[in-house]
């Protein structure tokens, strides 16, 4: 009679796993939802009250509020940027003929190297005044491993919009849930 062999195939996912990665995406769909709500604010008195952007921006990316702590999810965090210093670089008191934003824009960059080579770029947020550009790229949270990343993104935004509007630009990200600015 031949031996009996016994394997144990350990489980890849423990319910411990799981638990962490659905948490780890769950902050993923939030920080989208941030960004998206963000995009639909146009003026720094709507950071006080972000329901209607938020309800927006739920409804777009097919969640339901029922599944989140509305109020200390997206409400507060976007509140907390009113008192932001310099959020009015940002989001204006008041938007005029001087003063336009442009959110979620498409820009095409040539690259003037001879290559032929073309990118879509895609700033979160660009206000346009006569005397100068911000470009500004929301991101949910600073972390140490993408911010060289994230500076060369804001980097190729402020090259490109030079070339588009011949003006001084600025670039900036701004990380939504570390309250902070970062000039690039």
């Amino acid at each position: 009679m031949p031996a009996r062999i016994s394997v144990k195939i350990p489980n890849r996912w423990e319910m411990e796993d799981i638990e962490a990665e659905q948490k780890r995406l769950k902050e993923i769909r939030r920080g989208v939802i941030l960004h998206l709500a963000l995009s639909f604010v146009k003026e720094r008195k709507e950071l006080l009250h972000p329901q209607t952007s938020i309800s927006r921006a739920l409804i777009i990316k097919g969640e339901k509020p029922e599944n989140w702590d509305v109020g200390n999810d997206f409400e507060a965090p976007i509140k907390r940027l009113y008192q932001l210093e310099g959020i009015e670089r940002f989001f204006p008191e008041k938007i005029s003929d001087e003063c336009r934003i442009l959110t979620e824009r498409e820009f095409i960059f040539v690259d003037e190297s001879g290559k032929s080579r073309f990118s879509l770029l895609r700033p979160d947020r660009v206000v346009v005044r006569k005397d100068g550009i911000i470009v500004v790229d929301f991101k949910s949270r600073k972390t140490d491993r993408f911010l060289n990343r994230q500076k060369s993104q804001v980097e190729s935004y402020k090259e490109l919009l030079s070339r588009v509007f011949e003006l001084p630009v600025e670039g900036y990200l701004l990380f939504i849930l570390d309250e902070e600015v970062v000039k690039v």
